[in-house]
């Protein structure tokens, strides 16, 4: 044999560690009790969010609510994706770890998107029709992850409201300024917005938000004069 094909006895040590680093992590990601998760985390040889070949976690991998739980509580991370883009969300086996994983992650787990442009409620729904996994299961971790879905949504709206308000805020608090300033009086200011409306300069509805905006670009047109 070549000379070039031989492995040094230090080359053979680093093999023979990063197998046996590789064996480890295997056993804790995909450990099938909660007890030999503790083992294997509290054995201080692996981290909490050690990947396998994949990309996998632990968390993606837990087999039970009992270990997701477990996991969570000892700093796994929510937002980790493996190999196809898939957060734990998309592993869960039961509709309580989903609950777990959505209370503990951002509603950013909700939208991810794998690499078939999937989300985890779509691949789920997805692989129950091809019989991958069990449909009443799988139907279960659905209904969770929509039901947090259509929360998330509730609260997009609110916090786009709160915005609004205090843009308009803000708005009304500089008008106010500016009328003290300018002089220019509501009523002036409300019959140029009604003219606009009527003149068909202005096509917008006029909400208090756009009455704010135009009350206060009004305000600036007339200070220039």
């Amino acid at each position: 044999m070549s000379d070039d094909f031989e492995i040094s006895d230090e080359e053979w040590k680093k093999i023979l560690r990063g197998a046996a680093r590789d064996m480890e992590i295997n056993e804790f990601v995909y450990a099938p009790t909660l007890e030999e998760t503790k083992e294997k985390l509290q054995s201080g040889k692996v981290s909490v969010n050690a990947r396998e070949s994949d990309g996998k976690t632990a968390l993606m991998c837990a087999q039970t609510p009992e270990q997701t739980e477990f996991l969570l509580s000892s700093g796994a991370k929510t937002t980790l994706v493996d190999a196809y883009g898939r957060n734990a969300l998309f592993h869960v086996k039961s509709p309580e770890q989903a609950e777990m994983l959505i209370n503990a992650g951002p509603d950013a787990l909700l939208y991810q998107k794998d690499k078939n442009g999937q989300t985890a409620a779509e691949a789920i729904k997805d692989w129950s029709e091809r019989g991958i996994i069990d449909k009443t299961t799988a139907k279960a971790i659905t209904d969770v992850i929509k039901n947090a879905t259509e929360k998330a949504e509730k609260r997009k709206e609110l916090e786009k409201r709160k915005s609004n308000l205090r843009k308009s805020f803000t708005l009304r608090q500089e008008l106010k300024k500016r009328h003290s300033e300018e002089r220019v009086s509501g009523a002036v200011i409300a019959d140029e917005i009604a003219g606009r409306k009527i003149s068909g300069e202005e096509t917008r509805t006029i909400t208090p938000e756009v009455g704010a905006e135009l009350a206060m670009s009004i305000a600036k047109d007339r200070h220039k004069r």
